[in-house]
């Protein structure tokens, strides 16, 4: 799977959760270091964890893609029948 669109999403997450953080931050009268360590931390777990959702999502469709392949491979197989053998009843 091509990653990149994930890779972008997480990048402009990461960056609007820093100036979200950021100006809201300073908004509501906190200092300026502050605001920036809020907007770092929120960028980079926003941005990690839609980074990682996609890059789990993605091994997940290719294990899929894996998994239909071997399916459609043994359908080639030849079926034995199986004979039963009866049981005696153990009643005693």
């Amino acid at each position: 799977m091509n990653d990149i669109p994930v890779n972008n999403w997480a990048v402009g997450l990461s960056v609007f959760s820093f100036g979200f953080l950021s100006v809201g931050s300073i908004l509501f009268g906190s200092t300026v270091t502050t605001a920036v360590l809020r907007g770092l931390g929120g960028g980079i777990l926003f941005g990690g964890l839609l980074w990682l959702v996609g890059l789990m999502i993605g091994n997940e469709k290719d294990l899929m893609d894996e998994t239909t392949l071997e399916e459609e491979s043994t359908s080639d197989l030849e079926s034995i029948p199986v004979k039963a053998k009866l049981t005696e009843s153990q009643d005693k």
